[in-house]
C-alpha cells in the first residue's frame, strides 16, 4: 500500500491518513540489533512513520555483513538504507529520508564517538572534532559547509546554487531509483533546513524545483517533500514561496516547531504555513520536527495541547502529521545532534508520558491501526478509549515500566464478588469484529501470580478470560497479548478483576486492541 495524496489529504487504500512519526535521525547508521529496537518501540507507541537522515559527518560505514568501508559507498549507503525500510515495512510502519543536512556538526547522533559495532561487541570508533570531509556535499577544494553563523556551520550559497549537482544530485538519484517500487517509503525530503545568505535570490527555489524533478523522475512511486523549517526560512516573499510551493512535483509542506528553554514556541511562520497549505496551495503539511522543552512536565503538557489543537482545532491550522523529534529507546540516550543538550526538546527522560500521547493519536486518527486504552484519562481519546476506576484503587508513577504517566494497584481478594470493584478498561468499535488484546503491566514478586483480565461485548456478555502471571519477568515492560476474542459494535470492556485466590498486588496500566 503507498502513501498517495488527493489534494490537502495523504490516502493508503483510498482512506484518509494522518497519523504521528518520529525522527529517530540516525537511525540508517545502527547496528541491525539496535535498527529492531528502535522500530519496536516505535511501532508498540503508535508511531506510523519515521524519517532517518542518510548523510553523517563520517561517512563511514560498518555494514551488517560485517564489511568495513570507510567511506561508505552508495552501495553501502543503499544497503543499509533497504535493510531500515525492509525492517519498518514489517511494522507497518513507512519512513521519509531526509536527503541532505544543512549543518555540519561535530557530532550527529550515532555517528562519530557514538557508534558501537554489535551489542555483543561495544567497540566505540571515535574521530577528530572537526570531522571528515563528505564527498556527498563538500568539494575538498571549494568546502561548501562554509557558511558559519551563530556558531553553527552550514552550506553555503554555491552549493544551494550550482553545487549540489556534483555530488549530492548524482548519488541521491542512484539511491532513490533503487527504492522506486518499495512500499516502505513514505517520501524523500529534499534537504533538512537548507536556507541561503540571500533569500531574495531564486537560489532556494530553483533547487527544490530541479532537485524534484530529478526525484520524480528516477522514482515516480513515492512523495516529495523540501524539509524546510518554514517557507519564511528559505525565501522571503510569496512569489518565491508560491514557485516552491505550487511546483506539481512537491507534494506536500513541512514545518519545524520547537518550544523550549524557557522560550515561546517557534510559531509564526509555521503557523502561516499551517494555514498556506490548505488554503493557499491545496497541499497537505506536515509538522515534521516538533519538541518541547527537553523532556520536563510543562513540555508534557505543552505537548498534549499542541497534539489536541494541530490535530483536532481549527480546521485552517490542522496538520495532517506530527513527528517528534529525538525519539529513542533509549531513556538514557545522548544529545541527538541538536548542539545543546540542555535545550534539547525531545523526549529524553520523558518516554513513557510521549510513547503514551504517540499512542493516544496513533490510535485515534488511523482506526485501521491499534488503538491503545491508557488508564490515565487525559491519554485517551474520550470518544473511542475511556476507564472506569472505581473507589480503592490507587494510583501510582513509582515504576519506571509503566506506560504513559502512571498505573492503577489494588490487591486481590478472594472474596469479592461481582465486578463491582474492578477496573474497566472500556473501547468503542463501530461495527462486530474479533481483535486481538494486548496488556501492559510493571511486574515483580509483590504482584499477583494470576491477574484475571475478562473481556465483555457491548452487550454485556462474557466474550473470554485471560489470567495472567504478573510476577513473570517475562511478561513485564512491554505489551503481552491476552488472546484473540470477538466484540461487538458499542462500547465494549477489558476489565481486570480482583477476584483471584492468588495474594498480590494488581496492576491497571494499559491495554491494546488490534
Amino acid at each position: 500500500m503507498v502513501v498517495g495524496r488527493r489534494g490537502a489529504d495523504f490516502y493508503v487504500s483510498g482512506l484518509p491518513f494522518k497519523h504521528v512519526g518520529a525522527n529517530i535521525p540516525q537511525l540508517v547508521w545502527m547496528p541491525a540489533w539496535q535498527v529492531q529496537q528502535e522500530l519496536d518501540y516505535a511501532a508498540a507507541s503508535g508511531v506510523k512513520q519515521v524519517r532517518v537522515f542518510l548523510p553523517n559527518d563520517a561517512q563511514t560505514c560498518y555494514t551488517f555483513d560485517g564489511v568495513y568501508h570507510d567511506p561508505c559507498t552508495t552501495n553501502d549507503v543503499i544497503a543499509r538504507l533497504r535493510y531500515v525500510v525492509d525492517e519498518a515495512y514489517k511494522r507497518y510502519l513507512r519512513v521519509t529520508v531526509a536527503l541532505a543536512h544543512n549543518y555540519y556538526q561535530d557530532v550527529w547522533g550515532w555517528e562519530k564517538g557514538n557508534r558501537y559495532d554489535t551489542k555483543e561487541n561495544p567497540v566505540r570508533h571515535a574521530w577528530g572534532a572537526d570531522g571528515r570531509p563528505n564527498p556527498w556535499f563538500e568539494d575538498v577544494a571549494t568546502g561548501f559547509y562554509a557558511r558559519r553563523d551563530d556558531g553553527l556551520v552550514m552550506l553555503n550559497d554555491s552549493w544551494i546554487d550550482w553545487g549540489y549537482g556534483a555530488y549530492y544530485k548524482p548519488t541521491v538519484l542512484r539511491i532513490v531509483g533503487a527504492f522506486q517500487d518499495h512500499p516502505g517509503i513514505f517520501a524523500w525530503d529534499i534537504a533538512n533546513e537548507v536556507n541561503s545568505t540571500d533569500p531574495t535570490q531564486w537560489w532556494i527555489p530553483n533547487f527544490y524545483k530541479n532537485m524534484a524533478a530529478a526525484i520524480r523522475q528516477a522514482d515516480p512511486t513515492h512523495l516529495i517533500t523540501t524539509g524546510l523549517i518554514s517557507s519564511s526560512w528559505a525565501v522571503a516573499n510569496d512569489t518565491l514561496r508560491d514557485a516552491i510551493y505550487n511546483d506539481a512535483n512537491i507534494d506536500y509542506m513541512t514545518v519545524h516547531m520547537y518550544d523550549g528553554c524557557g522560550t515561546t514556541l517557534n510559531g509564526n511562520a509555521q503557523m502561516d504555513d499551517l494555514w498556506r497549505a490548505r488554503n493557499r496551495y491545496g497541499k497537505p503539511i506536515v509538522i515534521e520536527e516538533n519538541g518541547f522543552e527537553n523532556g520536563t512536565t510543562d513540555g508534557i503538557s505543552k505537548a498534549r495541547s499542541f497534539y489536541n489543537d494541530r490535530f483536532a482545532g481549527d480546521v485552517n491550522w490542522r496538520a495532517n502529521a506530527i513527528l517528534q523529534w529525538g525519539w529513542t529507546a533509549n531513556e538514557t540516550a545522548g544529545n541527538w545532534g541538536t548542539g545543546d543538550t540542555n535545550c534539547a526538546p525531545r523526549v529524553q527522560g520523558k518516554q513513557r508520558e510521549y510513547r503514551a500521547l504517540m499512542g493516544r493519536w496513533g490510535g485515534q486518527l488511523d482506526t485501521r491501526l491499534p488503538l491503545i486504552v491508557d488508564s490515565d484519562a487525559n491519554y485517551n481519546d474520550g470518544s473511542r478509549a475511556q476507564v472506569s476506576v472505581p473507589a480503592g484503587w490507587a494510583v501510582s508513577s513509582y515504576s519506571g515500566q509503566r506506560w504513559g504517566s502512571n498505573y492503577y494497584t489494588n490487591t486481590t481478594n478472594n472474596g469479592a464478588t461481582g465486578e463491582s470493584d474492578a477496573f474497566s478498561f472500556k473501547f468503542y468499535l463501530p461495527a462486530n469484529a474479533c481483535k486481538y488484546v494486548d496488556a501492559w503491566w510493571n511486574g515483580n514478586t509483590s504482584r499477583t501470580a494470576a491477574a484475571p483480565f475478562v473481556m465483555y461485548n457491548a452487550s454485556n456478555q462474557h466474550a473470554g478470560t485471560a489470567v495472567m502471571n504478573m510476577q513473570d519477568p517475562n511478561l513485564n515492560d512491554r505489551w503481552v497479548q491476552l488472546g484473540q476474542y470477538c466484540f461487538t459494535a458499542g462500547w465494549n470492556r477489558v476489565v481486570l478483576s480482583r477476584w483471584s485466590g492468588a495474594p498480590g498486588y494488581l496492576i491497571a496500566d494499559a491495554i491494546r486492541i488490534r
